[in-house]
């Protein structure tokens, strides 16, 4: 009876110390993934507010390029000549379209280009 007591205490302590290895270990791997889930939260951040001031910026290009346009316009106007204004309000507007199109496709490269190396840049 003795020995069926011992055996009985000796396998609860066994059972015991493997759950609590088993905490530790989850709770180390669950600190390193928390980091990295943070390091790539961060790196994604600075890539999204790249792309946000490329945007920003080529806004502000666009309006600057629109202000000139309804500048050329108004002067062209003052002269009569509408017919060339309107060749240009369109040339203009087919090259501002290239352009943002041409913009948003580089743009998905590097965001998809980026994020291919986000599975190996800790490696």
């Amino acid at each position: 009876m003795k020995l069926l007591t011992f055996l009985q205490v000796l396998w609860n302590k066994m059972v015991t110390t493997g759950i609590e290895e088993l905490r530790h270990y989850h709770s180390q791997h669950r600190d390193q993934i928390t980091s990295l889930l943070g390091e790539e939260r961060s790196y994604l951040k600075s890539i999204i507010d790249m792309a946000e001031e490329k945007i920003k910026q080529f806004d502000v290009t666009r309006e600057q390029n629109l202000e000139l346009c309804r500048v050329v316009k108004l002067k062209e106007n003052k002269f009569g000549d509408l017919h060339t204004s309107t060749d240009a309000d369109s040339a203009l507007a087919s090259k501002v379209g290239q352009s943002l199109s041409l913009y948003f496709v580089f743009c998905l490269f590097i965001c998809s280009a980026h994020g291919n190396n986000l599975l190996h840049h800790h490696k």
